[in-house]
């Protein structure tokens, strides 16, 4: 398996999918985290954070870049899908 997200940034992030069109320079970003219910928003705090510089390089690279931050309690409860984007 051929990892090509470094082609863009070398980082040693690795969100669970990564989504890039080259043509339109975007770059989607899923991480998916499975925390006990009353840690789900530390957890997306946690994610945030995670990949905020991340995306600001990539948009100083050219691209788009979104990262969406998925958190699914370990009861199977879904609380929340973001998009996170730096405060323009």
């Amino acid at each position: 398996m051929r990892h090509h997200f470094g082609v863009i940034k070398q980082t040693r992030l690795r969100p669970d999918i990564a989504i890039r069109s080259t043509s339109t320079q975007q770059l989607i970003m899923v991480e998916l985290t499975v925390p006990y219910e009353n840690r789900m928003e530390e957890a997306h705090i946690y994610k945030r954070e995670k990949y905020l510089n991340l995306i600001k390089e990539l948009d100083g690279a050219g691209y788009k870049a979104v990262a969406m931050s998925v958190e699914v309690g370990v009861r199977g409860y879904m609380i929340m899908v973001i998009s996170l984007r730096p405060s323009e």
